[in-house]
């Protein structure tokens, strides 16, 4: 068997990394919109939109408590676009390098062709100005959220959030301020 005829027998394998990648990218959304809270539509996003669709699910997604984006929406997707885009043309290589499907300067010019601009305008939008801190979007929303008063050590009263004062468990709100439990914090 002639080496052509052996690159010839795996051609499905030449380019199967490209749906893998979208797969597992795909499944990782999937599971980090799912810790986030993010909409599950991401997933879909990521499948059908590439790198293109990831780094805009990382631009955007909720951020967790002690997490930031600074540089503004423009910045951080065009950013993330250009380290996925380098990460994807990185693999390509790896991959033409056992599976030769393309030309390696071919390959340089695509990663040019997108990586490049993206940089460019990127830099050209950032506003370093624009700062965002986390926790957004639910995960903003769950942080507020607290079940409900404090219980003293003996269970035998509540401990308002409110005014601090100790009140029975059997009055409906605290007798010192008035505070419903659970609606101060």
């Amino acid at each position: 068997m002639q080496c052509d005829e052996v690159w010839e027998s795996h051609r499905e394998v030449r380019y199967a990394w490209y749906p893998l990648l979208a797969a597992l990218a795909a499944g990782w959304v999937l599971v980090d919109a799912r810790r986030r809270m993010a909409p599950r539509y991401w997933t879909a996003a990521v499948a059908l939109g590439g790198p293109l669709g990831l780094a805009a699910y990382l631009a955007l997604r909720p951020l967790r408590a002690g997490e930031s984006r600074e540089g503004g929406a423009a910045w951080q997707l065009l950013s993330k676009f250009v380290v996925v885009w380098t990460a994807l043309v990185a693999f390509a290589a790896l991959s033409n390098l056992a599976f030769r499907f393309a030309d390696p300067l071919a390959l340089g010019a695509a990663w040019a062709l997108g990586a490049l601009p993206a940089l460019v305008l990127g830099i050209a939008l950032k506003r370093n100005s624009e700062v965002e801190t986390g926790p957004t979007g639910q995960l903003a929303a769950l942080a507020r959220w607290h079940p409900g008063p404090e219980k003293t050590p003996d269970g035998r009263a509540y401990i308002c959030r409110e005014c601090g004062k100790e009140y029975p468990v059997k009055l409906p709100f605290c007798d010192g301020c008035g505070a419903w439990p659970g609606q101060s914090g």
